[in-house]
This record gives structure tokens, sequence and C-alpha cells, in this order.
């Protein structure tokens, strides 16, 4: 083979070898950026939208816990807004998950799906707040606010699992192309460098072994010998010289050399040394290219020497030191990063003085480039050797994972709060596979109450093992009900380690996976012994107030009938008496007899009295819509003889229709206009009734201008027989405004009195709207 030829293929493995490096070296780059950029733009991303919705969950549910809580409507409007920020914030990350998320949509329509759901249970909250039902917001705070915080959580830990396993895989991808590119970046330099000096070598020693043959030769011939011959085993330019050599000899011997030809040689060689020199010169060119992939590289890449100074250093680790590529060169790693020089230097002596690669070494700590932020690095050291196994110093790559370290640590804090949450709720928690009957989540109420060790709950079949067959089999439907509709509640006896049974009412749902087939129950119990007791009590407690009243209404028939009866006869005797002797005996007797007939007539009416305030409670409750504009004038026509006798003046406003019994409504409205009439003063006196609607009742009043009630009676006045003068001045038995009570109180109002001696009553009661 010629020499051209031979230089020729030999620049061409060299140059194949590394045009093969510089491919392989762009083109693994190019797929770890790209696993690097994936890993952060969508996993990662979707995972801090989770925490960040997370975040914002538990925000909302404390907002709505002080609206819960809250005692002024500001204070509600105020937290409202704060709510309605936060579940933008909410949407938006909705937003980033669905934009990046890498699974199927189901996971993420359901997260959405249950927080969309949310919203109605919190503008109930918000509604009963500013009604002012403040014990029922809060019971719906606690209880469904609190159990779909929970659905949510548990949707977005999904998500969440989801996208941290995705965000492991790619991270684990990219280390995995990362190692075996820069191994085999590695590998492929050391054979282009073993291969080129091997290439070059052998050109050179095929070129130099005949030229010296020559030149030995030449030197001979050039001091006379020109005998002379020259032998080359080659079919080349060398050869070709010997043989022009060796006809020169002959030539020189005849004096017939030809001076042209070995001109001709002389310029084939300058060729020869010209292509060498291209040839050079484009090797030069292309590792020029090779370092500024190296110089580009998104990693930390650098060289040091066995003195740990730096040979070779790349911007991007550069700019993580915080200091120029040439202040680098030539000085420690200590004298770069003195404050975590220890952390550092050690990977790269084990390197040193093992001869192995140090991988995944995890440095923790802070560089002048931010001296007071502390950053997590991932280093791995690689020793760098010539041919014959003698090193010449360490290459490393540097990452810095700081972010994914602290998405790490996030959602560890993450999940002890949610574990926390359910450890310390006071009601129990389940979580099972419905096909296995394996326990999976439970919390330390469920084991206390249960009185089985976490160990014997996992070992487990739930819910045979907690339940009787019977309770199973009654709750059958219930449990085939949740399977899909995905929630429901169901009454149940736990059965404990030592055989007690408690009743629960447990709260059961269902987590279905990407096919929507239910994968788990999640079952939520409250004891609920203290319910059953009462409702044991209250079941005997309303067996006896029928048996009471059943007595009642025997008592008020006795005192219609038998009390009456003979109340009539004194009565009449008493009449008889006074008609037959009044005047005929002393002034003493007539008086007596005046105070018999006054004492029976006072007793009959309040016999009557008693009578009327038994039957509210005993008389049946047929309500119907009654129009109070009407009962006010049937009490006005009743009450028009004492009406036109005080000359009194009766203001009526407009009244609506309300659900009721017309003749309590009449007896209520009767009772409270004679009193005005009966407790006026000597001017004219004025009555007006009124009505206003307040949120879900109406407020009346009935309001005078009479002799008024001293503050500390205004609430005496309602109890049984509560008289403030006495019979001398005004009548009456004290139970006319029991009567009115107990009227509102049956239809579900208040009543009460706002008044002053000498100035004056108002009386107030409501009724549902």
């Amino acid at each position: 083979m010629k020499i051209g030829s031979r230089l020729g293929f030999g620049f061409f493995l060299i140059f194949l070898f590394l045009f093969s490096l510089i491919l392989f070296s762009i083109n693994r780059m190019n797929l770890l950026s790209e696993q690097t950029e994936r890993m952060y733009n969508h996993p990662l991303s979707v995972s801090n939208a989770v925490l960040r919705i997370n975040a914002d969950i538990i925000k909302i549910h404390r907002s709505m816990k002080d609206i819960a809580l809250a005692e002024d409507t500001t204070l509600i409007e105020a937290d409202s807004i704060i709510v309605d920020t936060l579940e933008k914030e909410v949407y938006s990350d909705f937003e980033i998950i669905n934009e990046r998320f890498l699974g199927e949509n189901a996971k993420y329509i359901i997260a959405l799906n249950l927080f969309k759901q949310w919203k109605p249970i919190r503008d109930e909250v918000i509604a009963l707040m500013l009604a002012r039902h403040k014990r029922k917001a809060a019971d719906i705070t606690r209880g469904k606010g609190a159990d779909h915080v929970v659905k949510i959580e548990i949707a977005m830990e999904t998500l969440g699992n989801f996208a941290g396993q995705k965000a492991i895989e790619f991270r684990d991808t990219a280390g995995f192309t990362r190692d075996r590119a820069f191994n085999t970046i590695y590998l492929l330099l050391l054979l282009s460098i073993v291969s080129c000096v091997s290439v070059a070598l052998y050109i050179l020693r095929s070129i130099t072994r005949p030229m010296e043959v020559v030149k030995n030769a030449t030197s001979r011939i050039g001091e006379g010998d020109l005998d002379t011959v020259i032998n080359i085993d080659s079919d080349d330019e060398i050869n070709e010289l010997a043989d022009s050599i060796n006809k020169m000899s002959e030539n020189l011997k005849r004096i017939t050399a030809s001076r042209d030809e070995l001109n001709d040689e002389i310029e084939t060689r300058k060729q020869v040394e010209q292509a060498l020199i291209q040839s050079s010169e484009k090797l030069a060119e292309q590792f020029a290219e090779l370092i500024n992939i190296y110089n580009s590289s998104p990693l930390g890449l650098c060289l040091v020497d066995k003195d740990l100074r730096y040979v070779r250093i790349n911007e991007a680790l550069a700019n993580m030191n915080g200091k120029s590529v040439a202040e680098h060169v030539g000085r420690t790693i200590r004298e770069i990063v003195p404050e975590i020089a220890d952390n550092v230097e050690k990977p790269f002596l084990n390197a040193m003085q093992t001869g192995e690669p140090q991988l995944n070494i995890e440095i923790r700590g802070a560089t002048p480039a931010e001296p007071d932020v502390v950053h997590n690095w991932i280093l791995g050291c690689y020793p760098v050797k010539t041919n014959d196994d003698k090193l010449l110093g360490i290459a490393a790559v540097v990452q810095n994972v700081t972010e994914i370290r602290t998405a790490e640590k996030e959602l560890m804090e993450e999940r002890k709060f949610t574990d926390t949450a359910i450890d310390t709720q006071i009601d129990t928690f389940f979580l099972f596979d419905p096909n296995t009957g394996q326990a999976i989540r439970w919390n330390k109420q469920f084991r206390d109450i249960s009185g089985y060790s976490d160990e014997e709950i996992a070992n487990m079949k739930a819910p045979d093992s907690y339940y009787s067959p019977e309770d199973l089999k009654n709750t059958a439907a219930t449990i085939n009900n949740v399977m899909t509709s995905g929630s429901g509640k169901a009454e149940l006896d736990l059965i404990c380690k030592d055989g007690k049974r408690i009743p629960f009412e447990y709260v059961v749902s269902t987590v279905k996976d990407d096919a929507n087939n239910v994968r788990y129950f999640i079952s939520i119990g409250r004891d609920i012994t203290a319910r059953k007791q009462a409702e044991e009590i209250l079941n005997n407690t309303l067996d006896e107030l029928a048996r009471s009243n059943a007595e009642l209404e025997n008592f008020a028939y006795v005192a219609s009938h038998d009390l009456k009866e003979p109340l009539r006869s004194i009565s009449g005797f008493t009449d008889l008496i006074v008609r037959r002797y009044k005047g005929k005996l002393d002034k003493d007797a007539d008086d007596f007899f005046g105070f018999i007939t006054d004492g029976t007539n006072r007793m009959g009416q309040l016999i009557d009295d008693l009578l009327a305030y038994s039957r509210i409670s005993t008389a049946k409750k047929e309500y119907t819509l009654v129009d109070l504009n009407i009962v006010l004038k049937k009490v006005i026509a009743t009450l028009s003889l004492d009406i036109k006798k005080t000359k009194a003046e009766i203001c009526i406003d407009e009244l609506p229709s309300v659900s009721s019994n017309s003749i309590q409504m009449e007896q209520l409205f009767q009772n409270l206009i004679s009193n005005a009439i009966k407790f006026s003063k000597d001017e004219i006196l004025q009555i007006k009734v009124s009505a206003a609607k307040e949120q879900n009742e109406w407020v009346f009043s009935v309001s005078d201008n009479g002799i008024g009630i001293s503050h500390e009676h205004n609430h005496k006045i309602f109890d049984m027989f509560q008289r403030l003068h006495p019979r001398s001045t005004y009548e009456g038995t004290g139970i006319g405004l029991a009567i009115c009570k107990k009227i509102v109180d049956l239809h579900g109002g208040k009543i009460w009195v706002e008044s002053e001696s000498g100035k004056g009553s108002t009386f107030y009661f409501t009724l549902p709207a």
C-alpha cells in the first residue's frame, strides 16, 4: 500500500473515531437534557402544583372554620374573600396539572370534580353564617366539609404520588443515561486516543524503518560504495525510492543517472508532509468542537490532577462555585470552595486510591456563588488513566439537586401532616381493599377502640373480621349503593378484640382506579353509643309524655266538670243567701257575702283560664295558612265594648299570612290587646300592631302607651300566676301572658317585652315565615 494511502486510511480512521465520539456525545447530551427538562417541566411541576393545592385546601378549610366561628358579618365576608382568592389559585394549579399531567385524565378529573363539589358546601356554610345559623354551619364544616377535605386530599395524593413516581422514573432514566453517556464518551475518547496513537506509530514506523535503510544505504553510496544495493520488502514510494537509488547507483557507475527522477522523489515527500500537516489541523478543529460541547454542558464538568488542582472546568461548574473558569485553573478544590472542601475532596481521593469511579455522592453546603444559601449536589468522580494504567487525574460530573431535595422534603412533611391529621381525629379511619380485605391504612383511634394491635389488623380480613354476618347482610344494599354512587352511610356494631360490641355510624366512600373500578374503601366511623342511649331515653320520655298528656287531658276534664260543679253549687247557694238575707243581718255579714261571691267568681275564672292553658298543648295541631288581618278583625270585634269604654285608638299595619292555628292566634292577640287596655293610663290609649320580616321569620309587635313594666319584672311576667298589681287595682288571674308564651312556643317562636315603668310597653313575638 502506498504511503499516501496509508496516511489517508490512518487519518480516516482517526476522523471516524472522533466524529463518532462527537455525534454520540451530542446525542447523549441532548437526550440527557431532554429527560432533565421533562422531569422539571412535567412531574415536578405537577407535584409542586399538587403540594400548593393541598396547602390551599388546608387554608380554605381553616378559613371555613374561622367563618363557622365568626361572630361578626364583616369577619365572615373577609374570610369569604380569602376563600375565593385561594380557590382561584387552586383552579390555576389545576390548569397546570391538566396541561402537564402525564397520566390518564381520570385522576385529574376526579380531583377537580371533588374540589368543585366542595364549593356548594362552602357556599352553604357561608349562607348559614350570614343567616346566623352558626350551629348548623359548624356541623356542616365539621361534617360534610371535613369529609370532603379528606376525599380531596386522597385524590390529590393520588396525583402527587403518580407525578412523584414519574419524577423518580425520569430522574433514574436521566441518571442512567448520564452515567452510560459519560462512561461511553470516556471509553470512546480513550479508544480514540489509543487508536490515533497506534495508527500514527504504525504509519511512522512503516515510513521511518525503510527510510532508515535508505538513509544508511545512501550514506554508504555517498561515501563511494556504489555496489550498495537497497533491499526493501514493500510496495510503496520508499521501495520505489530504494529502486531509484539502486538504479542511481548503477547509473552513477555508468554516469547515466537522471537528476529529474531524484527531484520527483523530493517533491513527493513534500506532498506527503503537507498532507500530514493538513490532517493535524483538521484533528485540532474537531478537538476544539469537542471542547465547546464540554464547556456548554448543563452539568458541571471538571478535570483535576493528582494534587486536586483544576486542569479543566466548564462554565456550568464554574458558575456553581462562584468563580470564573480562569480563576479555577491551577488552583486546588480547597482554595475554590473552602467551606465544603472536606466533603468534596473525599470522593476524589477515594477514586485515586481505588482506581474505581465514585458515583452518586451527595454534597450539601454553600459556595462563594451564594455564601448564605445551602445547596445539594450529586457528585460523580471518574479516574483518568494512560494506556499503561497510570493515573493522570480525576474527571468529575456535578449536578445541583437542591430543588429536588426541597420538593422531596415538602412532600414528606405533607405526608406527615396528613398522617397526623388522620391519627388525631376523634373518629375511626380505615382504608382497605374490598377485593382482598387487606387493610391499607387505619388510625390510632380504630386501633385503640378495637383493641387489636397494628400487626393483628394488618393480618385480618376486612370487613368480616370486625362485624357480624347479620349486620353485614343488613347493610349489603347500602354497600352496593356505595359501589355505584361512591359514598353512603351505614350503622354497624364494631366487634372488639374482647368481644365487646360498640355501635358505630360509618360514612363509607370509594377510591377508584383509572378504569373507574373501585380500588379501595374508606370507612370513617363515629361511636354512637351515647346517641343510642339518648334515643332510648328519648323514646321512654316520649312514652312518659304521652301518658302525662293523657293524664293532663283527664285533669282538664275534671277541672271543667267535677271542680266547677261544686263551685256552681257554692255560687248558687251564696246568691240565694244574699237575695234572702242582704240587709237583714248586720253590715259585716253583707261584706262576708260579697267576699264569698267575689271568691267564687275568681275561682271560676281561674279554672276557666287553667283549662284554656292546658288545652293549648293537648289540642291537636292543625296548622293552616292563616290571614292575621282577619284574625285581628275578629279580636277587635270581640273587644269592641272595652275599646269603646276606654276610647282606645288602635292602629294595625298590614299583617302577613302564616302557618298557624287560627284559634290560638286569636287567643294570642286578644290577650295582648286586652292587657294593653287593662293597664292603660288616664290619657288616650294608643295601641299599635305591626309586623316585619327578618330572614326566615316574622317579628310581630303590640305596643301601647300604658303604665309600663319595671325592668326587673320583664321576664317573670310570662310565668303562671304572676301578678304585678293587687286584684283591687287590676283584675285577672295571672295566666294570660303564660298562655301567650305557650302559644308562641308551640309555633316555634319566642316572645319578650321591652318596657319602662310609666312609659308604655311593647310586646314582641316571632313566628316562622
